[in-house]
């Protein structure tokens, strides 16, 4: 019976330092200053483009873009070559440099 009273004793403390814990962090949270420490950027701030310049794709004369599609911060270029072949290019749209290149050949 008494190590039942002692177990009730200690898990009503951890349940009290929880909660004083929780209401702590939302104070703090509510009466920061503003100075930006962990705050979320703005949808503005964080799709902000930066220029790179002019760059240029190597890819043979007559190729065509087919597709173009973007996720984990790249773009990805399926580009279709004169010969038929294809290729996706995956690009860093910060820096505008091709990452890599994916070869597919054309069917014979």
């Amino acid at each position: 019976m008494n190590a039942l009273k002692a177990i009730v004793i200690i898990m009503g403390v951890l349940i009290l330092i929880g909660s004083v814990v929780v209401v702590v962090t939302i104070f703090n949270r509510l009466t920061s200053g503003g100075d930006g420490e962990g705050e979320t950027p703005t949808a503005a701030e964080a799709v902000a483009p930066r220029a790179f310049g002019t760059r240029d794709l190597d890819l043979p004369a007559g190729t065509r873009i087919i597709d173009l599609d973007e996720g984990g911060g790249r773009l990805y270029l399926q580009a279709l070559l004169p010969g038929g072949e294809k290729r996706i290019l995956v690009v860093d749209p910060d820096s505008g440099e091709t990452l890599g290149t994916l070869r597919i050949p054309a069917p014979p």
